[in-house]
C-alpha cells in the first residue's frame, strides 16, 4: 500500500487534471431504478468509472474496513469475507484470486477502484448513458440522506374526527419521469368504520385532477416530474375516528390516531381490510406536524415535542421528526407519565395502572438491541397502555402501544421494541413479507430471553414454537389476504419467520447471526428489504447454507 500510495502522490497533480468527476450536480446514480447517494463522488478515469472502494463493497451488502497491519479492504458479511489488495490490485474471494487490469487511484485519501472490473467479479451489472449512472442486478439498497418525503401536517382533533391540512414534498427517486404521484389513504385498511375524505390537492400552489378510492389517492401532475426533481403536494382532508378500542378509534379514555393522513408508501399497493396484520407499508419519512386537541388533553408521538401552546379551549402541540422515520401516530388523553434513560435516549412510560415491568424490560431491550442491532436513533420511545381489543401490543416509530384491555406479558413489550429496528428502521411490504419483521421481532426477542434465561430457555422456546407448526407448511412469504384466519398468519408470519432465522444460527452460530442482522441494519436503514435480498445476502454471507 504504501509503495502505491507514494506513486500515486507523485503523480496526483497530473491524475487530476484528466480525472473527471461526473457525479453531484451534472450526474445521477441509480441502482435497480432507484437513486442512490454516495458519500464520494465517482470519478471516470479513461472512460472507466471508479467507486470509492468501500462504496463499492456496499452495493453488494457488505461492511469495509481498512486492515493497516496487512495493508488491505476486508469486505466482510457475516462468516464471508472478501479481501482486496490494493498494492497488488487483487480481490481474494471463495478461495480464488481475481487480478484486475486498471489499477486503483487514490484522491483525497480514498482509494477508487474500476466499477466494470469489479462488476464481473461481484456479478453486478453497469451503465452510463450521458449523465446517468445505473448499476443492476443483485445489489442493496442504500439509506438516502435526503430524497424522503416530508411531511408538514396541521391537524385538529374533536369529537372522533381529525380535521387535517398536509403538504408533503416528494422527489422522483426513480430512474423514470412520472405522470401521476400515488398515496394511500389507510385509515379504512385498519378499521372499516373509518374514512378518508379528500377535498382539494394542489402541486406546487396549482389545483389538480385527483381520484380518490377508499384507500388510495392518485394525483394528476400538471407536468411530468423528472428524475430527481420534487414538487410539493398540498392536500385538504378529514379522517373519520370510530368508538372503540382500535389502532383507530376512540374510548372514554384515550383516542388512538394511526395510519390518519394521506401517506407514501413503499409500493403502489391498495391497502384492503383484513380484521389482522397491517396491510400497510409506508415510506420513511421527515415530519413537522401541529397537533390541535381539547384543552387538558396530553398528546403523545414517536416523534419529538418542540412547542405546547394553550389557550382556554385548545392545546396546540408541535411535533417533529429530524430523521427519517416510518410513521406517525398519536394517542390523546390524559395518564400519568413516567420516564427512565437507556443509554442516549428517553423512554417515557404514560399509563393509568403502574406496571414496573414495562420501564424495566422495555429499557433493558432497548439498550441490549443497541448493542446488537445498531444504536437507537432516535431522542426517544414512548409506550402507552390503549385499550386494545384486537391486539396485545402495535408498533410505530417511536411509540409503542400496549393493550390495557389483554393481559400482555414481558415478550409483547421486548417484540414492540425489536420493531424499532424491524419495520421501523428496516421496513418491509407488511402485506406481502409480514415474515420479515414479524419474525425478526420474534427472534430478536428470544434472543433477549436467552441472555435472561440462558441457552436452556432457549432451547426450550424454540421446541415449542417447532411442535406449534409443525413439519408440513406451504411458502413462507404469503400475502396477507391468503391466509384464512389469524391464527395461520400468526404460526406463518411470527414463529415460522423466526424459526427461519434459529436455522440460520444452527449453521452460522449465534455470533454469526447476530453479525449478519446487524449489517443488514446498517445498509438498510430507514429504508426497505425484501425476501429475496434476505436470501441474496445469506446465500453470500454463509456459502452452502441449506434450509432458506
Amino acid at each position: 500500500m504504501k509503495r502505491i500510495i507514494s506513486l500515486i502522490i507523485l503523480i496526483s497533480a497530473a491524475i487530476l487534471v484528466w480525472v473527471i468527476p461526473v457525479c453531484g450536480d451534472s450526474f445521477s446514480v441509480y441502482v435497480n431504478g432507484i437513486a442512490w447517494e454516495l458519500e464520494h463522488t465517482p470519478i471516470v478515469n479513461s472512460g472507466d468509472v471508479y467507486l470509492e472502494i468501500k462504496e463499492l463493497f456496499a452495493l453488494v451488502g457488505r461492511t469495509t474496513i481498512w486492515d493497516a497491519d496487512r495493508g488491505v479492504f476486508a469486505a466482510k458479511i457475516g462468516q464471508s469475507s472478501m479481501i482486496y489488495d490494493p498494492d497488488s490490485n487483487t480481490l481474494k474471494k471463495g478461495g480464488q484470486i481475481y487480478y484486475f487490469t486498471k489499477p486503483p487511484l487514490e484522491v483525497l485519501g480514498n482509494v477508487y477502484v474500476c466499477a466494470r472490473e469489479f462488476s464481473q467479479v461481484l456479478d453486478f451489472g453497469i451503465n452510463v448513458h450521458g449523465t446517468k449512472l445505473e448499476f443492476f442486478g443483485n445489489l442493496v439498497s442504500q439509506p438516502r440522506k435526503s430524497g424522503y418525503p416530508r411531511y408538514d401536517i396541521e391537524a385538529i382533533y374533536a369529537n372522533g374526527k381529525i380535521f387535517g391540512s398536509e403538504k408533503v414534498t416528494l422527489v422522483n427517486n426513480s430512474s423514470k419521469g412520472v405522470r401521476d404521484l400515488f398515496l394511500v389513504l389507510p385509515a379504512p385498511s385498519i378499521n372499516p368504520q373509518s374514512t378518508t375524505k379528500v377535498f382539494s390537492v394542489m402541486v406546487d400552489g396549482v389545483p389538480v385532477e385527483f381520484q380518490e378510492g377508499e384507500t388510495y389517492l392518485r394525483v394528476v401532475l400538471p407536468q411530468p416530474m423528472e428524475p430527481l426533481e420534487q414538487c410539493s403536494v398540498e392536500i385538504s382532508f378529514d379522517t373519520i375516528v370510530p368508538k372503540g378500542p382500535s389502532r383507530l378509534g376512540y374510548t372514554e379514555d384515550c383516542a388512538v390516531l394511526s395510519c390518519w393522513y394521506p401517506v407514501v408508501s413503499l409500493d403502489k399497493s391498495v391497502p384492503v381490510y383484513t380484521g389482522f396484520g397491517e396491510p400497510y407499508s409506508f415510506q420513511s419519512g421527515i415530519y413537522t406536524i401541529d397537533m390541535t386537541v381539547d384543552q387538558g388533553m396530553q398528546v403523545f408521538s414517536g416523534l419529538e415535542q418542540e412547542d405546547k401552546k394553550e389557550d382556554r379551549k385548545r392545546t396546540r402541540y408541535k411535533f417533529s421528526s429530524s430523521l427519517p422515520i416510518r410513521e406517525a401516530a398519536f394517542v390523546i388523553g390524559q395518564f400519568n407519565v413516567s420516564s427512565v434513560r437507556s443509554g442516549s435516549s428517553t423512554i417515557y412510560y404514560a399509563y393509568n395502572n403502574y406496571r414496573p415491568k414495562v420501564v424495566k424490560y422495555s429499557a433493558e431491550a432497548l439498550e441490549m438491541f443497541g448493542q446488537w442491532w445498531g444504536k437507537y436513533p432516535y431522542p426517544s420511545l414512548t409506550l402507552v397502555e390503549v385499550p386494545l381489543e384486537e391486539f396485545h401490543g402495535m408498533e410505530y416509530g417511536g411509540l409503542i402501544l400496549l393493550s390495557s384491555i389483554n393481559n400482555y406479558d414481558i415478550f409483547t413489550i421486548v417484540h414492540e421494541v425489536a420493531h424499532q429496528w424491524w419495520q421501523g428502521l428496516v421496513g418491509n411490504n407488511q402485506e406481502t413479507e409480514a415474515w420479515i419483521d414479524e419474525g425478526l421481532a420474534n427472534y430478536s426477542t428470544l434472543l433477549f430471553l436467552e441472555s435472561k434465561e440462558g441457552y436452556s430457555g432457549y432451547a426450550s422456546r424454540v421446541k415449542s414454537m417447532q411442535n406449534e407448526v409443525g413439519k408440513d407448511f406451504g411458502k413462507l412469504q404469503n400475502s396477507l389476504h391468503d391466509f384464512s384466519s389469524k391464527d395461520e398468519y400468526k404460526k406463518n408470519a411470527y414463529i415460522r419467520g423466526a424459526l427461519l432465522w434459529h436455522e440460520v444460527r444452527e449453521q452460522a452460530g449465534r455470533e454469526g447471526l447476530i453479525n449478519f442482522l446487524r449489517s443488514i441494519q446498517e445498509h438498510y436503514k430507514f429504508e426497505r428489504i425484501t425476501t429475496e435480498e434476505i436470501i441474496f445476502l445469506l446465500e453470500n454471507a454463509f456459502p452452502g447454507i441449506e434450509g432458506i
